[in-house]
């Protein structure tokens, strides 16, 4: 049954990454869901610990296979800050297609 109360959204996932056959099953599914977030554009902005829950891994494995597409070239991550702050808001992840 599906949680009406959550957005329900779509992403796209290239078939170069699936079938890259360098990348874990890990770092597929990391790309898969920052895909599904960005919703057909290239950024996506989830917390870190959303995405541990969601996937349901530690935050230390979610890391290694994130940093596995960040040095192969499909993701960049970069950090932004709260309007007139100092204070970091949250990660970008730019999704490289």
């Amino acid at each position: 049954m599906i949680n009406r109360n959550i957005e329900l959204g779509y992403g796209t996932v290239t078939k170069d990454a699936m079938q890259d056959r360098t990348l874990t099953i890990e770092a597929k599914a990391i790309y898969a869901y920052l895909c599904s977030f960005a919703g057909g554009k290239d950024e996506a902005w989830p917390s870190i610990k959303k995405i541990c829950y969601d996937l349901v891994i530690s935050e230390n494995r979610m890391r290694k296979h994130l940093n596995v597409l960040i040095s192969t070239g499909y993701i960049e991550r970069s950090r932004r800050r709260f309007a007139n702050s100092k204070q970091w808001a949250s990660n970008v992840y730019e999704i490289l297609q």
